[in-house]
Formats: structure tokens, C-alpha cells, sequence
């Protein structure tokens, strides 16, 4: 008789092993003296769900961005002269944040531009990122994937958060927000062999992770109402 336990570390198993190598959920049971009937039936009732996903590695000034003025450009950037430039540039948000920053070089302007990159996803409140480990449909639309979220995940897909699926050999990443009456769809094709949602196991519980800059990757616009240079 097997356990909820040893069905989550099976299917941890295969979604870090079995599924990356192309290698079939029954031949996976199959290799490790599990009844493909049993995990299936454990499966519809336990994985149909979205599943909570962590971001790593998220910049300390962007973790303590509040409204009012900040220089985002606090580590110092690398000096190639010793002359200081003359670009100026402010930057508003709609959110009232300002961030401004005066005697900048072409490297100091490349150093900010690289922190404004993920600005979007902490000003914009884009907090709670959400795996859909069962969506591979790389064909669907915003509309049909939202669909898919209401009906199979009974979620609100307008309220927010941020939706991520991927292609069945995990190369390819979607992901999907709603914000302003308008749906944002993303999509970045990673090399074979990277892997861009880590999955681990603590204390018998599996955890998805993601690295910052492989947000940033995708969701790279943040939202700015004036900028001046």
C-alpha cells in the first residue's frame, strides 16, 4: 500500500528526472515498483491545482522600494574613466515612485537601465507567481489559457498574479498576467538542459523555485509614465 508521501516524491522524481529526458510518466512508475493506476488515481485528486512558486535572488533595493525617491543605483557601478558623464535622468512611475540620477557615463546609464529591468514586477505588485504543472499547450492564447484557469484551477485569472506553464521538455516558458483590462503574455525559449524552475524537497514538501534574472528575462518592462534624459 502506498502513501500521499510516497506519491509526491515519485512524481518529484519524475518532474526533476523522468520528464526532462522525455521519459513517460507509466514507464516512470513502472521503473520504480509504482501501479500507474494507483499514482493516476492519487493524481486527479491531488496536482489539478496551481502550485505556489518562490523567486530568488530579487534585488535588496527592489525588496525595500517604497514610494517616494530612491536611487536604484546604490552598488557602484564599475568606473572606465575618470571623468563623470553628463546624462541626467529622471524617471516617474504612476505609482509615484522617482528615481533620479544625474551624472551618469554610458556605463552608469548601462548599469541603471540593467536595475530598471525587473522594476515592473515589484512596483506593479506582481507578487504571487503561480506553476500550472499541467498546461503544455504552447498553442493557447491569452484568453484560452485564462479559460483553463477558471475552469480547471478555479482561480481568478484577473486578479493579478502572475500564471507560468511550460512546454512538456521545459525549454519553453509562458507566462500570463492580467493587469489594466488587458492581458500580458510572455514567452522566452531557454537551451537544452536549463532548467528554469527548480524544484526541491523540504521537510517532505516540494518547492518551486525561480531565479530573478530568468524573471527578468521575460517580464523586462517596467511601467513608466515619463522618463527624460
Amino acid at each position: 500500500m502506498f502513501s500521499e508521501k510516497d506519491f509526491e516524491r515519485l512524481w518529484f522524481l519524475y518532474k526533476t528526472e523522468g520528464e526532462p529526458n522525455g521519459v513517460s510518466i507509466n514507464s516512470f512508475c513502472i521503473g520504480n515498483n509504482i501501479p500507474y493506476t494507483a499514482f493516476y488515481d492519487w493524481f486527479k485528486k491531488t496536482q489539478k491545482k496551481v502550485l505556489p512558486v518562490e523567486v530568488e535572488g530579487i534585488p535588496e533595493e527592489l525588496v525595500q522600494a517604497s514610494n517616494g525617491e530612491q536611487d536604484v543605483t546604490k552598488e557602484k557601478p564599475k568606473r572606465i574613466s575618470p571623468n563623470k558623464g553628463n546624462i541626467m535622468v529622471t524617471i516617474r512611475t504612476r505609482e509615484g515612485l522617482c528615481i533620479h540620477k544625474k551624472g551618469l557615463d554610458y556605463q552608469g546609464l548601462k548599469t541603471l537601465v540593467e536595475k530598471l529591468e525587473g522594476l515592473c514586477l515589484s512596483i506593479n505588485g506582481l507578487h504571487n507567481f503561480y506553476y500550472l504543472p499541467e498546461l503544455h499547450d504552447m498553442r493557447c492564447k491569452a484568453q484560452r489559457i485564462c479559460e483553463i484557469i477558471r475552469g480547471r484551477y478555479h482561480r481568478d485569472p484577473l486578479n493579478g498574479d502572475v500564471y507560468i506553464f511550460m512546454s512538456k521538455d521545459q525549454r519553453k516558458v509562458r507566462m500570463i498576467h492580467y493587469e489594466r483590462n488587458a492581458y500580458y503574455l510572455h514567452e522566452k525559449s531557454f537551451i537544452k538542459g536549463y532548467k528554469f524552475m527548480k524544484i526541491e524537497r523540504k521537510d517532505d514538501v516540494t518547492v518551486y523555485k525561480i531565479d530573478w534574472k530568468d524573471l527578468v528575462t521575460i517580464l523586462e518592462t517596467p511601467v513608466i509614465t515619463s522618463i527624460r534624459i
